[in-house]
């Protein structure tokens, strides 16, 4: 089997290579997005995504007649692989007292997203792209923090289980709105509870688990957390708020150091070099920016700048820092009016850090 494998590896990177080099789609850049964007699901871990989401697309969208064998020869390979990610849950990556394999909720995620790719513009496929890649970094950041923390198996399945899925909600909310706004549109976290409810998909999971994942999703987009929470609720709820922010700073850094924004991203808000009031007031009294006061890119900025206080795990505020995501936002605010006094608290949160 191990062997089938290594050949369908080898196989689908040398008809990859050969397309990523070929003549573009005739299709308003969507062969330009998919290079890109298939490596960096692929980079974000997820094989299921990838057989079951890009390549169907792909080949839809191929043109030119001797690439079509190129295609089917990487979705068998990809199939072949989706094999040992598709055998009965109690074989692969079962955790004692679950009877459903991560590996399982890999797959369904795949199938599921694989629908709101198809007959969609190319900048929609960019949109939609950014959040599978942002749900599988953020399932990887979720397990790293968990793991520097000590958790054990178990607590270590939620975890992932939260990163993957606290997202969720975003895909449903671009094919019924057109937008990721949600004071334009729905809670995409109150939306994401509803379609994993409506799945049936934490069936098999014990109640008190399937509660504590639903609690992170739905938690994870608000201006805090219930105080009512404790124990492994809470703890979960922590872990998945500093995942989510430290890939979102990721993407921002990302366009940054590429020298562009994006509309998508920063949520079609304005430009403007100065910061409302309420931002700036909330900023420099160590409250966590309210979004609903956003309303420019830089007042954005500032926002992402203000969740420094709302970093729970050392780890993660060490990850922000040591990946330059906070120097990079420093930067951002070279024109901005009245930079000083956000500068200067910026250095106030790093030095109390630091102690």
């Amino acid at each position: 089997m191990y062997a089938n494998l290594l050949r369908a590896l080898a196989l689908s990177r040398q008809f990859f290579c050969l397309w990523a080099h070929g003549p573009s789609f005739q299709s308003g850049g969507v062969a330009q997005l998919g290079e890109r964007h298939v490596r960096n699901v692929e980079a974000a871990g997820s094989i299921p995504a990838i057989s079951t989401i890009m390549i169907p697309r792909l080949c839809i969208q191929c043109v030119c007649f001797s690439w079509f064998f190129g295609f089917i020869a990487i979705r068998e390979s990809f199939l072949s692989i989706r094999g040992v990610w598709n055998r009965p849950r109690d074989e692969v990556g079962r955790v004692p007292g679950h009877t459903t394999s991560i590996q399982w909720f890999h797959s369904w995620f795949g199938r599921y997203v694989r629908p709101f790719w198809r007959d969609r513009k190319a900048e929609e496929v960019y949109a939609i792209s950014l959040k599978i890649i942002h749900s599988q970094r953020v399932r990887r950041e979720i397990v790293t923090i968990g793991k520097g923390i000590g958790l054990g198996a178990n607590d270590l399945f939620l975890a992932e289980l939260i990163g993957l899925f606290h997202d969720i909600g975003r895909f449903e909310q671009f094919h019924l709105f057109h937008t990721f706004v949600d004071n334009s549109s729905v809670d995409h976290a109150l939306l994401g509870r509803q379609v994993i409810e409506r799945e049936g998909l934490l069936g098999d999971l014990p109640d008190r688990d399937a509660s504590i994942v639903l609690d992170a999703i739905y938690y994870h987009n608000k201006l805090a957390i219930p105080s009512h929470f404790k124990g492994l609720r809470l703890l979960m709820s922590r872990l998945i708020r500093d995942a989510d922010k430290l890939d979102i700073l990721r993407v921002f850094h990302s366009l940054y150091e590429k020298g562009g924004g994006c509309a998508t991203v920063n949520l079609d808000l304005p430009d403007s070099p100065a910061i409302s009031r309420d931002v700036r007031e909330d900023f420099l009294a160590g409250r966590v920016v309210d979004f609903k006061n956003v309303r420019s890119t830089t007042d954005f900025l500032v926002m992402r700048l203000s969740w420094l206080y709302d970093i729970y795990f050392p780890l993660t505020f060490k990850m922000i820092r040591d990946r330059g995501y906070i120097a990079s936002m420093e930067d951002q605010l070279s024109q901005v009016c009245g930079k000083e006094e956000i500068c200067n608290k910026v250095r106030q949160i790093l030095s109390d850090e630091d102690r």
